[in-house]
């Protein structure tokens, strides 16, 4: 160890001192962290600090066998470099946002004759406008439908607006003015997405009052389609605007960053003002308040979400304010301001922000304490040695026996870790030989020696998937994996010979005569159930899909010389099969993919 560390500072000392990003890769080549510096060399030589006390720095040496980096003109630069690195390797040391949880944006866009308006969870393309971030995703959708009906806007995908011939179903019943066919020109549309656009900018009391007059009107002329249609406009504006507080009188959007620290653990809350209203909050969870951990994180949480115009941030910031300020500002393309010395108008908005910080700190720490008690009693229940910090659950999946599918599942402190998830296409077992099939499964876990090993292991099914598996583990020479098998319970009324009430399952465990049950209160079984229910999800969807694949060959599959990527390609310029069916051999033959001898034998298949 001391060897390679000696080897690994000597190749340091051969960086330049000039800003960049740096890459700690593990012996299989595999990124372990991304980090950024001013100067290349000082930073990554202050790892090697006899001085220094931290853990994770020993524990992130040790597992590295290499260090490279890359060059960047700025400080800037390789503040945009390094988030763009985290998202595209996600190495296992650095932060992110690793609850997937991503807000609901309405995009605009600007850079179509018809444009349209699109439900997204990202920031992708600064040229398009965005509008948000909003809390719930069913809102959003309901803005949209009252967006598209009220304002006569198309709700059709580009594809398919190419491609259409004549006027679709809501063009006759009025909510669409048909521009696929030139039933409206660009300028009289412009002012249709004109007045959509001014609505979502706040401006709604008219919009209000109108449709308040519309709907009257219509209830006397006994119009009920129209009148209930106004009503649901209503009820959209209204949850919309129920959870937007005015808070200032501004034209400006506002974020304010807090953080607070509780117990050892620490939350970051994020606030969003927008045009004065606050519409919506974010908070997460992150292992340490030290400023570059900070900047981090803000660096990638701006990657995916809308910069605001200012940012209110009383943290720990001083030395990389200025350089996250520039960073910001040059992805927005405008002036994004970091304001750290509080007027007394953002110091209502941070009280605030502080005040939600600390709630949901609490409440983040009060289910943490509450799922280890789950897990302790799991661990007594099945006299396991070790804590159950670690769990995996593995399910088969078969139509008939034909196209089987295995899953496994991971749940960390009682909460699914996807990123561990694996699917296994199964072909070396019998057809509807679910006992086989768990045993080619579990022979391929075994032999990712690279993977955590569980503290316990859960198997959907009965003593025979149990007995299956543990002579898998005896045929491995493994030892000390605890298993156990979960079954639905073959009583159908409370039998004499139970001790307890039947809660519906049965836990099966290795050298126990009779199955052992949960109460029905107990939390611990809901974790479990949650645990074989995503198990059994996973398996049906990965199933589902394979299925369908075998299954739904269309006439695509048919033409002599169409690969795959072409097929692709043509369906999502086309838009569906009845269209390419629609269009002529002279049509396909115009498309830049496609030549006029495919476009001949596609059509001779279309027939």
């Amino acid at each position: 160890m001391e060897e390679k560390l000696k080897v690994l500072k000597k190749n340091v000392r051969h960086f330049p001192s000039l800003p960049g990003v740096y890459l700690m890769k593990n012996k299989e080549n595999q990124i372990l962290y991304v980090g950024k510096a001013k100067s290349l060399k000082l930073r990554v030589l202050s790892y090697f600090n006899a001085n220094s006390s931290q853990l994770k720095i020993d524990f992130l040496l040790k597992k590295t066998d290499s260090i490279e980096y890359l060059l960047t003109d700025n400080e800037v630069e390789a503040f945009l470099l390094e988030s763009s690195l985290i998202k595209k390797h996600k190495p296992l040391y650095n932060v992110r946002l690793k609850d997937d949880k991503s807000y609901p944006y309405i995009r605009f866009t600007k850079d179509e004759n018809f444009p349209r308006f699109y439900f997204e969870r990202r920031v992708k393309d600064s040229k398009h406008l965005y509008f948000g971030p909003y809390t719930e995703g069913f809102t959003v959708r309901a803005i949209l439908d009252f967006l598209n009906q009220n304002f006569h806007l198309r709700d059709c995908s580009n594809s398919d607006f190419k491609t259409r011939k004549r006027p679709c179903l809501n063009f006759d019943i009025g909510i669409c003015p048909a521009p696929c066919v030139g039933k409206i020109s660009p300028e009289n549309y412009r002012k249709n997405y004109q007045k959509a656009l001014n609505f979502l900018r706040g401006q709604s009391k008219g919009l209000v009052k109108k449709l308040q007059t519309e709907m009257k009107q219509a209830v006397k002329v006994l119009n009920f389609e129209l009148a209930a249609r106004n009503r649901d406009c209503l009820q959209a504006i209204e949850r919309i605007e129920m959870n937007q507080v005015v808070v200032q009188k501004t034209d400006k959007d506002k974020d304010v960053v807090v953080l607070q620290s509780l117990e050892g653990k620490h939350l970051i809350e994020i606030l969003h003002f927008r045009k004065g209203r606050l519409i919506g909050n974010r908070f997460q969870l992150i292992k340490n308040s030290e400023e570059d951990f900070l900047m981090s994180f803000l660096n990638q949480y701006y990657l995916e979400n809308l910069i605001p115009d200012e940012l209110v941030i009383p943290l720990p910031i001083k030395k990389g304010r200025k350089i996250l300020e520039k960073v910001l500002t040059q992805r927005k393309k405008t002036m994004c301001r970091i304001v750290s010395n509080l007027s007394a108008e953002n110091k209502i908005l941070v009280r605030r922000a502080e005040m939600n910080a600390f709630n949901h700190l609490k409440d983040e720490i009060q289910k943490s304490k509450s799922i280890q008690e789950h897990l302790k009693e799991i661990q007594l229940k099945f006299h396991l040695p070790y804590y159950p910090h670690r769990i995996e659950c593995y399910d088969i999946s078969h139509w008939q026996g034909s196209y089987s599918v295995g899953s496994g599942v991971v749940f960390e402190e009682g909460k699914p870790l996807k990123k561990d998830y694996r699917l296994y296409n199964l072909k070396t077992v019998q057809e509807g030989d679910d006992f086989l099939a768990l045993q080619e499964v579990f022979s391929r876990r075994l032999s990712h020696r690279e993977y955590k090993k569980p503290d316990l292991v859960l198997i959907d099914g009965g003593r025979g998937q149990l007995k299956a598996i543990q002579n898998v583990l005896h045929s491995k020479g493994v030892k000390d994996w605890s298993v156990v098998s979960l079954a639905k319970d073959r009583f159908k009324t409370d039998s004499q010979y139970l001790s307890q009430k039947s809660t519906g399952e049965r836990f099966f465990l290795p050298g126990r005569k009779n199955p052992l049950i949960f109460p029905s209160h107990s939390k611990a079984l809901k974790i479990l159930l949650h645990l074989r229910d995503e198990a059994h999800r996973f398996a049906i969807l990965s199933h589902r899909k394979k299925r369908d694949k075998m299954f739904l060959k269309g006439d695509l599959d048919l033409v002599k010389g169409l690969s795959s990527r072409i097929k692709e390609k043509l369906l999502k310029s086309c838009g569906s099969m009845e269209n390419i069916r629609s269009m002529s051999e002279i049509e396909l033959a115009n498309l830049d993919f496609i030549s006029k001898a495919l476009s001949r034998r596609i059509k001779e298949v279309m027939k």
